[in-house]
């Protein structure tokens, strides 16, 4: 149920009260302060009620105390000023109205002094780091599924040319040792070694930090390049169930392609495995 604020406020060195609603009783007090001077916070009351409440009580105490009008120049909410002799009569009005409604929790005295500017500023900090942090999260999630999604396309690519590309894997635990036999002579660190390595590096950001992780090492000799893949786990409670989705469906293309491809006639042999 939407609510909404009855105020009575009380300004200082002044002979009138200012009766009045407000869904943001502070933005309003702000625009009244310009024209009718400062509040005293302390002396002012406020009564938080539904909507329709507000609106009942308020038209009901305008009416009551009309006979205490002021006349002043113009201004906003001059309508709703009253002679400060009408303030005793206002809150006997509303003690019984809220003896009757308990449900509204009663007038209080007082109105809560607005957030200090510095107040606004931390928490527009606050509200920038947790957005900025979000945004990381986000990023680090789209990062990873374009990462597994090169790995997709790749054990595709495979599958597609196996009658072509002599590779063997063998798989232990959360080890695989992939292997390729190219027609020349590499290095472990060619470029196109370290493009298909950079697949499995990781960096995932979030609220809690910030983490680096790379699942993947290569070695060459002769004509055979060797990948040895530990199945990822960033060791992060929070990202074990992003991680373990993608890895699942990266296992699921790797098990479509044979232990060893028909374009390997002899088995390709592991380095150091």
């Amino acid at each position: 149920m939407q609510t909404s604020n009855l105020y009575i406020l009380v300004f200082r060195g002044r002979d009138y009260i200012k009766i009045g609603k407000a869904d943001d009783i502070h933005a309003r007090i702000a625009v009244l302060q310009r024209i009718w001077g400062p509040v005293d916070y302390d002396a002012s009351y406020c009564l938080q009620a539904p909507v329709a409440v507000v609106r009942q009580v308020e038209g009901g105490l305008l009416s009551l105390l009309a006979q205490f009008a002021v006349s002043v120049m113009e201004g906003d909410g001059k309508t709703e000023l009253r002679a400060m002799p009408a303030l005793s009569i206002a809150l006997q009005y509303l003690e019984i109205y809220c003896a009757s409604m308990p449900e509204l929790g009663g007038l209080k005295m007082g109105v809560a002094l607005p957030p200090s500017p510095q107040k606004n500023a931390r928490r527009r900090v606050r509200r920038d780091r947790l957005l900025r942090k979000s945004m990381c999260m986000t990023r680090s999630i789209s990062d990873i599924a374009h990462r597994f999604g090169r790995i997709n396309r790749l054990l595709t690519l495979l599958h597609r040319r196996q009658e072509r590309i002599p590779f063997e894997y063998e798989r232990r635990g959360d080890q695989i040792c992939f292997r390729v036999r190219r027609p020349n002579s590499v290095s472990s660190l060619d470029s196109e070694s370290s493009a298909i390595m950079s697949y499995f590096s990781f960096q995932i950001e979030d609220q809690y930090g910030w983490g680096g992780f790379n699942f993947c090492s290569v070695a060459g000799s002769a004509d055979v390049v060797q990948f040895n893949v530990n199945l990822p786990s960033p060791g992060v409670k929070e990202w074990d169930a992003v991680i373990n989705y993608f890895v699942a469906q990266s296992m699921a293309f790797l098990e479509r392609l044979p232990t060893r491809s028909a374009a390997a006639k002899e088995s390709v042999p592991p380095l150091n495995w």
